[in-house]
């Protein structure tokens, strides 16, 4: 793969005369799924803790594991790309 391909892969986010370059779109929402998915729990165990926040924590908890049954879909969504074929190449196959 050529240094052109690879550069219009990439998406840059701008901020100001920063420039934030995304290499991996997908890789980079898993990551902040885990992060999100490791802060839920996190703040679920302490609130569980506290008698007035266990309602919160049950819905942390809650939040988490959607957030776990989100990761599969992230990675599918990575492997897989879907994209409409010319009529020349349907008719060849």
């Amino acid at each position: 793969m050529n240094n052109k391909q690879t550069e219009e892969e990439n998406h840059v986010i701008s901020i100001g005369s920063l420039a934030i370059i995304l290499k991996d779109k997908y890789q980079v929402i898993y990551t902040v799924n885990d992060i999100l998915i490791g802060l839920m729990f996190l703040l679920g165990t302490i609130f569980n803790m506290l008698l007035s926040w266990k309602i919160t924590g049950a819905v942390l908890y809650i939040l988490g594991s959607i957030l776990l049954l989100i990761r599969p879909v992230i990675r599918t969504c990575r492997l897989l790309r879907v994209k409409r074929l010319d009529k020349d190449k349907r008719k060849s196959k």
